[in-house]
């Protein structure tokens, strides 16, 4: 039987993931604005009290290694900082079809889907992305885009500067 991930932000009325993409412009500092927001953005994140996905950390360190300049080792250490910092939301394998299902039903990518579902079923909220449709509510899971200034007022209410 699964169990939920006992989340330090639980006693929030929100909790708060996000994807892989804001990740990556954490790391990239040639990414220009969205770097400078992303850095913000996870400094607010970890006051929050925010919460990561297995899948989204691997994620990044697949991504990063391809895609970024980054020396290897360095990647490794942002990896294990941020598994150290956020409590980490695992992928249990009867949520495969789940997700599956849900990439269907909302014409979404298999990955992106997974993520919802595992957010979904440790009671987050929110996930910010800026690679799903902004505003739209999946499965009870708002997305929001966090790099779109019609959302600060949203983003702010969630982490609080």
């Amino acid at each position: 039987m699964r169990q939920k991930v006992q989340l330090r932000g639980a006693h929030h009325l929100t909790v708060v993931t996000l994807d892989t993409n804001i990740l990556v412009y954490y790391v990239d500092a040639d990414a220009g604005e969205r770097h400078a927001s992303a850095v913000g953005l996870m400094r607010r994140f970890a006051s929050a009290q925010g919460v990561l996905s297995q899948q989204v950390v691997g994620e990044f360190l697949n991504v990063a290694r391809r895609s970024s300049h980054l020396d290897e080792d360095v990647i490794r250490t942002i990896a294990v900082e941020l598994i150290s910092t956020f409590p980490i939301l695992p992928t249990p394998l009867d949520l495969l079809p789940e997700a599956f299902d849900l990439s269907r039903r909302h014409k979404l990518q298999y990955w992106d889907a997974l993520i919802l579902t595992v957010a979904r079923a440790n009671g987050v909220a929110t996930l910010l992305t800026e690679d799903m449709q902004d505003g739209a509510t999946i499965d009870g899971v708002l997305i929001l885009d966090p790099f779109n200034p019609a959302n600060r007022a949203r983003l702010d209410a969630l982490l609080p500067a």
